[in-house]
């Protein structure tokens, strides 16, 4: 019957076809799916980014989005910050707020020469101290002498004499011996640089005398690494030069350029901000510009000058936000140090807004 020839031959197909796909999976057990490798390739995310130091910086950041079972690296920066006091480490060391507040460093000034003597009385005392209980070591310079003509290995200049002289690395050597200990330390150099030279915040007409600072912040961060090897080194900026710019001198935000390699050289960055209307955006302004140089960056002091509650309680206010908070740690922000107490304790507000603030912002 041709019915049941038609059976027959259908049969017969069905059994060739499913041999010849038996056949070829034994041989090619991978054809029917992606290999890890493969996997791991489409997977991987892309991230670019490149940042470039002007006067008006800018980061460009772009990423790919990974498929949602491939883990990608934690971009988004933590929105806590390391809190210091100063203006000298051993009296804040017993400060209220200290006590009370997560204010884990603790800041020093050294002026001049005639520091080293008090200072080195300390190196077996309250140092020592300092890095038992855990305290992160913070040490700033600065210079107010008066300013005058000086000749300097770059040529003559006009400025302040310490910080362009011999005198000024060999001291900071026996300060590195001093400050050398088993812990971490912040070194905010020539702090206020800007003010230094007869015309302050310009580069035009003080090359000479940069040059020279700039030679001397070299060999001064290679003696405090030799010396003192737990410490970290960076010049600290006067925060109100972000707030103008002078092309023609090549002063205010045009300055930064020309501090780009010791930018780049430190081991971070660091700045100021007192002024007396409001600083808030200075500190935006500051560490967006500073964020160019690839650096973490650190507010070496801040208190307002002319001594305003108003001021300083409005300054907190926006600074203890969460919007606040997270764009300065996005721009790389991870200490803020108070030049002293003396703002915090004008008030109960005002101590009350900083030690609320610490307490959820600080770590």
């Amino acid at each position: 019957m041709k019915w049941v020839r038609w059976v027959n031959i259908g049969v017969t197909t069905y059994l060739v076809i499913t041999s010849f796909m038996i056949v070829f999976l034994l041989k090619n057990p991978n054809a029917s799916r992606i290999s890890d490798r493969d996997l791991n390739t489409y997977a991987q995310p892309t991230i670019t980014a490149s940042a470039s130091a002007t006067s008006t910086p800018t980061i460009m950041l772009t990423a790919t989005i990974a498929p949602t079972n491939t883990p990608t690296p934690n971009t988004i920066p933590s929105n806590k910050l390391i809190f210091g006091m100063g203006s000298q480490a051993g009296p804040a060391m017993d400060y209220k707020l200290v006590q009370e507040a997560p204010v884990h460093m603790l800041t020093s000034w050294y002026n001049g020469t005639k520091d080293l003597e008090w200072m080195r009385v300390q190196q077996n005392d309250l140092i020592p101290r300092l890095y038992a209980k855990k305290y992160i070591v913070h040490l700033i310079t600065w210079t107010d002498l008066p300013e005058e003509d000086i000749q300097t290995p770059h040529g003559p200049a006009c400025g302040r004499p310490y910080p362009v002289s011999t005198q000024v690395v060999e001291d900071m050597k026996q300060l590195a011996e001093i400050y050398n200990g088993n812990g971490p330390m912040y070194v905010s150099l020539f702090t206020e640089f800007q003010t230094f030279t007869c015309t302050d915040n310009n580069w035009i007409g003080n090359e000479n005398y940069w040059n020279t600072l700039k030679d001397n912040f070299r060999k001064i961060k290679d003696i405090f690494h030799q010396n003192a090897p737990q410490s970290r080194v960076a010049i600290s900026w006067g925060g109100w030069i972000n707030r103008y710019d002078d092309v023609k001198n090549q002063g205010g935000r045009s300055l930064f350029p020309y501090f780009a390699d010791i930018l780049k050289e430190s081991d971070f960055t660091a700045f100021q901000t007192m002024k007396s209307d409001t600083n808030i955006q200075d500190m935006l302004n500051m560490t967006s510009i500073l964020a160019a140089y690839g650096k973490p960056v650190m507010l070496s002091h801040y208190k307002p000058s002319g001594g305003s509650s108003e001021v300083f309680d409005n300054d907190m206010r926006k600074l203890f936000t969460d919007d606040v908070i997270q764009q300065l740690t996005r721009n790389g922000l991870f200490a803020f140090s108070f030049m002293d107490d003396e703002m915090i304790n004008k008030s109960e507000t005002s101590y009350n807004l900083v030690k609320t603030g610490i307490q959820k912002y600080g770590k």
